[in-house]
Protein backbone atom coordinates (compact mmCIF):
# COMPACT_ATOMS: atom_id res chain seq x y z
CA UNK A 1 0.00 0.00 0.00
CA UNK A 2 1.20 3.53 -0.56
CA UNK A 3 0.55 6.98 0.81
CA UNK A 4 1.31 10.01 -1.28
CA UNK A 5 3.05 7.85 -3.87
CA UNK A 6 5.50 6.15 -1.52
CA UNK A 7 5.18 2.55 -0.34
CA UNK A 8 4.14 1.80 3.24
CA UNK A 9 5.64 -1.30 4.86
CA UNK A 10 3.05 -3.82 6.15
CA UNK A 11 4.26 -3.33 9.75
CA UNK A 12 4.33 0.49 9.60
CA UNK A 13 1.90 2.05 12.15
CA UNK A 14 0.96 4.60 9.48
CA UNK A 15 -0.61 1.76 7.48
CA UNK A 16 -2.91 0.84 10.36
CA UNK A 17 -3.95 4.48 10.69
CA UNK A 18 -4.60 4.71 6.95
CA UNK A 19 -6.66 1.49 6.96
CA UNK A 20 -8.63 2.62 10.03
CA UNK A 21 -9.43 5.96 8.37
CA UNK A 22 -10.51 4.19 5.19
CA UNK A 23 -12.71 1.75 7.13
CA UNK A 24 -14.31 4.67 9.02
CA UNK A 25 -15.08 6.35 5.67
CA UNK A 26 -16.77 3.18 4.41
CA UNK A 27 -18.87 2.89 7.57
CA UNK A 28 -20.26 6.40 7.00
CA UNK A 29 -21.58 5.47 3.56
CA UNK A 30 -25.13 4.17 3.11
CA UNK A 31 -25.56 0.43 2.65
CA UNK A 32 -22.33 -0.86 4.16
CA UNK A 33 -23.30 -3.78 6.38
CA UNK A 34 -19.80 -4.91 7.38
CA UNK A 35 -16.33 -3.35 7.31
CA UNK A 36 -13.43 -5.39 8.67
CA UNK A 37 -9.67 -4.91 8.70
CA UNK A 38 -7.92 -8.28 8.61
CA UNK A 39 -4.62 -9.36 10.13
CA UNK A 40 -3.00 -9.24 6.68
CA UNK A 41 -3.90 -5.55 6.17
CA UNK A 42 -6.91 -5.98 3.92
CA UNK A 43 -10.30 -4.36 4.22
CA UNK A 44 -13.28 -6.60 3.55
CA UNK A 45 -16.57 -4.80 3.01
CA UNK A 46 -20.11 -5.96 2.45
CA UNK A 47 -22.55 -3.60 0.79
CA UNK A 48 -26.24 -4.07 0.29
CA UNK A 49 -28.11 -1.34 -1.52
CA UNK A 50 -31.67 -1.63 -2.77
CA UNK A 51 -32.27 1.98 -3.78
CA UNK A 52 -33.85 2.57 -7.18
CA UNK A 53 -32.05 4.47 -9.88
CA UNK A 54 -34.70 6.53 -11.60
CA UNK A 55 -32.95 9.61 -12.97
CA UNK A 56 -31.66 9.20 -16.52
CA UNK A 57 -27.95 9.87 -16.68
CA UNK A 58 -27.54 9.39 -12.95
CA UNK A 59 -24.22 7.81 -12.01
CA UNK A 60 -23.84 5.99 -8.72
CA UNK A 61 -20.33 5.06 -7.66
CA UNK A 62 -18.94 2.49 -5.27
CA UNK A 63 -17.33 2.78 -2.81
CA UNK A 64 -17.19 6.59 -2.93
CA UNK A 65 -20.96 7.00 -2.90
CA UNK A 66 -20.75 10.64 -1.83
CA UNK A 67 -18.77 11.46 -4.98
CA UNK A 68 -20.51 9.40 -7.66
CA UNK A 69 -18.42 10.59 -10.61
CA UNK A 70 -15.13 10.24 -8.76
CA UNK A 71 -12.33 8.26 -10.37
CA UNK A 72 -11.88 6.65 -6.92
CA UNK A 73 -14.94 4.51 -7.55
CA UNK A 74 -14.33 0.89 -8.40
CA UNK A 75 -17.86 0.35 -9.73
CA UNK A 76 -20.06 2.79 -11.62
CA UNK A 77 -23.78 2.24 -12.02
CA UNK A 78 -25.39 4.44 -14.64
CA UNK A 79 -29.01 4.81 -15.78
CA UNK A 80 -28.94 5.15 -19.56
CA UNK A 81 -31.59 6.97 -21.60
CA UNK A 82 -32.79 3.79 -23.33
CA UNK A 83 -34.14 2.32 -20.08
CA UNK A 84 -31.02 0.33 -19.37
CA UNK A 85 -28.63 0.25 -16.45
CA UNK A 86 -24.92 -0.13 -17.11
CA UNK A 87 -22.56 -1.40 -14.40
CA UNK A 88 -18.84 -1.16 -15.12
CA UNK A 89 -15.62 -1.26 -13.15
CA UNK A 90 -12.69 1.10 -13.32
CA UNK A 91 -10.17 0.53 -16.06
CA UNK A 92 -6.58 0.11 -14.98
CA UNK A 93 -3.86 1.84 -16.97
CA UNK A 94 -1.06 -0.58 -17.86
CA UNK A 95 1.55 1.33 -15.83
CA UNK A 96 -0.74 1.50 -12.77
CA UNK A 97 -1.50 -2.21 -12.97
CA UNK A 98 2.19 -3.04 -13.37
CA UNK A 99 3.05 -0.92 -10.32
CA UNK A 100 0.25 -2.52 -8.31
CA UNK A 101 1.23 -6.06 -9.21
CA UNK A 102 4.92 -5.24 -8.72
CA UNK A 103 4.21 -4.42 -5.08
CA UNK A 104 3.14 -6.87 -2.38
CA UNK A 105 -0.47 -6.57 -3.58
CA UNK A 106 -2.23 -9.83 -4.30
CA UNK A 107 -5.70 -9.41 -5.85
CA UNK A 108 -8.28 -11.23 -3.75
CA UNK A 109 -11.89 -10.22 -3.87
CA UNK A 110 -15.38 -11.07 -5.01
CA UNK A 111 -18.04 -8.83 -6.51
CA UNK A 112 -21.54 -10.25 -6.33
CA UNK A 113 -24.58 -8.60 -7.94
CA UNK A 114 -28.16 -9.83 -7.57
CA UNK A 115 -30.93 -8.26 -9.61
CA UNK A 116 -34.56 -8.74 -10.57
CA UNK A 117 -33.96 -6.95 -13.89
CA UNK A 118 -33.38 -8.73 -17.18
CA UNK A 119 -29.64 -9.10 -17.78
CA UNK A 120 -28.83 -8.20 -21.38
CA UNK A 121 -25.07 -8.64 -21.21
CA UNK A 122 -22.45 -9.56 -18.61
CA UNK A 123 -18.92 -10.89 -18.26
CA UNK A 124 -19.40 -12.56 -14.86
CA UNK A 125 -17.42 -15.63 -13.87
CA UNK A 126 -20.48 -17.25 -12.29
CA UNK A 127 -24.18 -16.86 -13.00
CA UNK A 128 -27.32 -17.55 -10.96
CA UNK A 129 -28.01 -21.20 -10.39
CA UNK A 130 -29.32 -23.69 -7.88
CA UNK A 131 -27.36 -22.36 -4.89
CA UNK A 132 -27.04 -18.65 -5.74
CA UNK A 133 -29.10 -15.91 -7.34
CA UNK A 134 -26.07 -13.71 -8.03
CA UNK A 135 -23.72 -12.86 -10.85
CA UNK A 136 -20.20 -13.19 -9.42
CA UNK A 137 -16.82 -11.80 -10.49
CA UNK A 138 -13.74 -13.34 -8.84
CA UNK A 139 -11.05 -10.70 -8.64
CA UNK A 140 -8.01 -12.88 -7.97
CA UNK A 141 -5.59 -12.28 -10.84
CA UNK A 142 -4.14 -9.73 -13.25
CA UNK A 143 -6.48 -11.06 -15.94
CA UNK A 144 -9.48 -10.50 -13.68
CA UNK A 145 -8.40 -6.91 -13.03
CA UNK A 146 -7.96 -6.30 -16.76
CA UNK A 147 -11.31 -7.94 -17.63
CA UNK A 148 -13.16 -5.91 -15.03
CA UNK A 149 -16.88 -5.95 -14.46
CA UNK A 150 -19.48 -5.27 -17.12
CA UNK A 151 -23.21 -5.81 -16.79
CA UNK A 152 -26.09 -4.29 -18.77
CA UNK A 153 -29.63 -4.56 -17.42
CA UNK A 154 -33.05 -3.74 -18.86
CA UNK A 155 -35.26 -1.84 -16.45
CA UNK A 156 -38.66 -3.46 -15.97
Amino acid sequence: MSSGGRPIAPDDPQLQELLSDLAADFEKQPGYTSVQITDNNRIYVKLSDTREISDIGYIYGLPATQRPKSKDNFLRIQHLSDGEILITSSKFKAKDLAALLGSDYDPDGVISISTDHEVLEHNADETPGLFSNAYVWNIASEDALLKGVKMRLKMN
